[in-house]
């Protein structure tokens, strides 16, 4: 540190005193110098996660239809085959090229313009995982190939659609509650730079998405998973399963943090931005003859003490429930009702969209929702 002597420049007169408030204002931080401008408080990893990842909280209640998107064919009795892009430019949804047939394509349009940018063919029935990569650069698709008993991932450039490279991996599946469970689960770690999937199995890969190989595989909670969810800060991995638990492990050692049970049947989960709340929906009831589900259920741990900090029950069991990404909102869907929003706290209705379709998701930001109808793409602001 510098120390100026302003009582010893005599030819500054009273000039000096001015100097001195100013000097001792930018010392105080009340005043940015070009040095300092740029300058940012030391935050630790977990603090600068959440103050640039936090979206504004959005008002669902004065929500508007902003565009249709015209398209018949499209997915509308799966979940997960629907992204919108990073910066709400592009949405992504699976389709069937055969109306008679399961999903077997994946189009992308550009939201202001409703213009089809590109189809990605060359799929087997049926697709049934859809992401952007954080930064939006890659489209991930995936698919479980049952003839052949293999997971199928392809990485495409979401600017062109061209292919970039296919990830495969080898699965049995596992029979379990008289079926099989077909569905390919991705998600991204947020660093961008790594993959993970599962395919009817407990068995998670973790895939570099540069070179396209299999890190290693990773095993947590022992039955097959429904979701795939990492924290923000990139160090802990969720999932829930068809056995009703959720469970999340630090993947750094690979080693299961916490087990527990949410109910019958576990489906979506979601982080809180910063990563101390998991939030994750189930199935809390079924009829004892026909083993239909009744009711949901969706519940909030503390990540650190896994203890419940908040519980929604009596939600209806043939509802697909969508958590929004700021844990604030959600949705619920079902073949034959409009989609409606709900206040993740109060449990209160806030709104309802006609269509009906559980093939719906929110933007990263939580700015826009997104639902593939039967005559094409309904998008909300």
């Amino acid at each position: 540190m510098v120390e100026i002597q302003l009582a010893r420049l005599p030819w500054l007169g009273r000039s000096r005193w001015y100097i001195a408030l100013w000097i001792a204002a930018v010392c105080a931080g009340a005043i940015a110098t070009p040095a300092t401008a740029g300058a940012l408080p030391h935050v630790s990893q977990r603090e600068a996660i959440a103050q640039t990842a936090s979206p504004p909280v959005k008002t669902w209640a004065t929500a508007r239809l902003v565009r249709t998107i015209v398209n018949p064919g499209l997915v509308t009795g799966s979940s997960n085959v629907i992204a919108v892009s990073p910066d709400n430019r592009m949405v992504a949804s699976a389709m069937a090229t055969n109306p008679q047939e399961y999903a077997d394509a994946v189009r992308v349009w550009e939201i202001d313009t409703k213009r089809v940018l590109y189809t990605l063919l060359g799929h087997r029935p049926f697709v049934s995982a859809v992401a952007f990569s954080p930064n939006g650069q890659l489209l991930a698709t995936g698919e479980y190939n049952y003839d052949i008993r293999m997971l199928v991932i392809r990485l495409w450039d979401a600017n062109t659609g061209q292919l970039q490279r296919t990830l495969q991996r080898s699965i049995q599946p596992q029979y379990r509650n008289g079926a099989f469970y077909h569905n390919a689960i991705l998600t991204f770690n947020p660093d961008g730079r790594t993959l993970y999937s599962t395919a009817t199995t407990p068995i998670i890969q973790e895939w570099d998405v540069n070179t396209g190989r299999l890190r290693r595989s990773i095993v947590g909670h022992r039955e097959v998973i429904r979701a795939l969810r990492v924290s923000p800060d990139g160090r802990t991995l969720a999932s829930t399963h068809i056995d009703g638990k959720i469970s999340w492990l630090d993947l750094a050692t690979g080693q299961v943090m916490q087990t527990l049970t949410g109910g019958l049947d576990g489906f979506e989960l979601a982080f809180s931005l910063d990563g101390e709340a998991l939030t994750g929906t189930f199935t809390l009831t079924r009829d004892p003859e026909t083993q239909l589900e009744e009711t949901r259920q969706i519940t909030t741990w503390n990540t650190r003490t896994g203890e419940i900090t908040h519980s929604i029950g009596g939600l209806a069991g043939r509802d697909w429930l969508l958590l929004s990404p700021d844990l604030q909102t959600f949705a619920a869907a079902d073949h034959q009702r409009p989609i409606r929003l709900y206040d993740l706290h109060t449990g209160q209705q806030i709104r309802a969209f006609r269509g009906a379709s559980t093939n719906i998701a929110f933007s990263p930001d939580g700015q826009l929702f997104v639902a593939a109808t039967e005559t094409g793409i309904k998008i909300w602001r």
